[in-house]
């Protein structure tokens, strides 16, 4: 193993361009007490039990670094390109803060987490349309925005100033705790797309949701966000019983096998293209600027006024009720 001295000196400076620290070692490199470094960049491999802890002064390329069966965490004091971050066995965390970081890939395996914090910074994609995180549970911070492509069981996402996020989701995603401050939210999911909760918090951003099936909890664009769900070949369900699951200003959805949402927004243009209804409450007033099944019924039930704009249920005996 690699050890701290224990002293509060850097333990390693390897800092002049294109200089690289190589550490190779069968059961950790700083596992237990962090080594100190000042380095450009680090190829760190642990190939038996133990774990990799770097606190870095500056700004730190991770050209490739992994471990067989333990844990990898680096703090910098700049920014982290995570070029190559990989732990194997598919349970251990991986852990990157720094002053914004540029994610390669970080593989954390099916279960393992993966924490990000980019401080005052952005996370962003550093490798185009390949996977950025593949882990369970991702957490992300980050003052000014975060553009990723996943594979992660769920989400836990906030942008704290302005920017916004996006996330390209290569299966199923669990969207636990998503909110920008000031900016929109964008996520395209391969599989089906849970919203347990999902803010723009200015009121003006649009948040934008696709998915194989959308599970509707809360989704707030605030009073004038627009918000945009496609659920491609599935449905978009309400999965928080009686309470509001949209809040927004203009309300666009699209399913193949029916629409059932619990709305605080001004108006609606909703479509289902296959077999199945719409399912309307609304909480206060609403236009109904195209409202269409190809073969389902359609019920809304609006606290103000409904102003229906175009509505249209097709398919032989199915019904247009609003109230």
């Amino acid at each position: 193993a690699v050890v701290d001295n224990g002293a509060t000196d850097i333990d390693i400076v390897a800092n002049a361009v294109g200089s690289r620290v190589v550490i190779d070692t069968v059961t950790g490199i700083g596992d237990g007490d962090s080594i100190d470094t000042t380095i450009t960049s680090a190829d760190l491999t642990v190939s038996g039990v133990g774990s990799i802890d770097i606190n870095e002064s500056d700004a730190i390329t991770l050209t490739a670094v992994d471990t067989n069966d333990g844990s990898i965490t680096v703090v910098a004091g700049g920014a982290i390109t995570a070029t190559n971050v990989v732990s194997s066995n598919g349970t251990s965390a991986i852990d990157l803060t720094g002053a914004g970081i540029a994610a390669g890939v970080i593989n954390a395996g099916g279960a393992g987490a993966v924490n990000q914090d980019a401080l005052t910074g952005a996370i962003t994609d550093g490798n185009a349309a390949a996977t950025n995180v593949t882990g369970g549970v991702l957490t992300a911070d980050a003052t000014t925005g975060i553009d990723l492509d996943t594979a992660v069981t769920s989400a836990d996402l906030t942008v704290s100033g302005v920017g916004a996020i996006d996330i390209n989701e290569s299966d199923a995603i669990v969207l636990a705790d998503v909110d920008t401050n000031d900016g929109g939210i964008t996520v395209v999911a391969g599989g089906l797309l849970t919203a347990t909760d999902v803010v723009s918090s200015n009121g003006t951003s649009t948040i934008d949701l696709t998915g194989a099936g959308i599970a509707a909890g809360v989704i707030n664009a605030g009073g004038a966000g627009a918000v945009n769900l496609d659920a491609l070949t599935g449905a978009i369900t309400d999965v928080n019983a009686a309470a509001t699951n949209v809040t927004g200003g203009g309300l666009t959805a699209d399913a193949t096998t029916g629409i059932d949402l619990d709305t605080a927004v001004t108006s609606a243009d909703l479509t289902v293209s296959g077999v199945g209804a719409i399912d309307i409450n609304e909480s206060d007033a609403i236009t109904l600027t195209a409202v269409d099944t190809n073969d389902g019924s359609i019920t809304v039930v609006a606290g103000g006024a409904i102003t229906a704009t175009n509505v249209a249920a097709s398919g032989l005996g199915q019904d247009v009720t609003l109230s």
